[in-house]
């Protein structure tokens, strides 16, 4: 759609598009389009800053910011070991079994998996 616009005494026909995108904010006005009463507090309004709000912590989680509160990654190492959810013996293949056993402070060295399973069972 192509407007007519004006500045001043210039006149141009451009598209609406251009109008918006390059000519209204430069003075220019659509001839026979008339402003509102209210058309400056409008465009006021549109050119003020609106700064971002912070988000409030609506849960109600208590969250302490202080650095007292960090953790060692050891501490982070067993957390995290005491929630992973362990494969049952009947599951783990061989080197899953010669592992536990050593965690568990066995020998496997030589044992076949029933063996394996049997010892870490007795220490379980």
């Amino acid at each position: 759609m192509l407007v007519t616009i004006k500045k001043n005494d210039l006149k141009k026909v451009v598209s609406f598009s251009a109008f918006r995108n390059f000519f209204k904010d430069s003075g220019w006005e659509i001839v026979g389009e008339e402003k509102s009463p209210t058309s400056h507090i409008e465009e006021e309004v549109k050119e003020e800053v609106i700064e971002p709000v912070e988000e409030e912590n609506t849960s109600d989680e208590v969250v302490e910011d202080t650095e007292d509160d960090e953790v060692a990654d050891e501490e982070w190492d067993e957390a995290i070991a005491e929630e992973e959810v362990e494969k049952p013996l009947s599951e783990m293949n061989h080197d899953e079994l010669v592992l536990k056993a050593e965690s568990l402070g066995l020998n496997a060295s030589g044992k076949n998996n029933s063996q394996l399973r049997k010892m870490i069972k007795e220490v379980m």
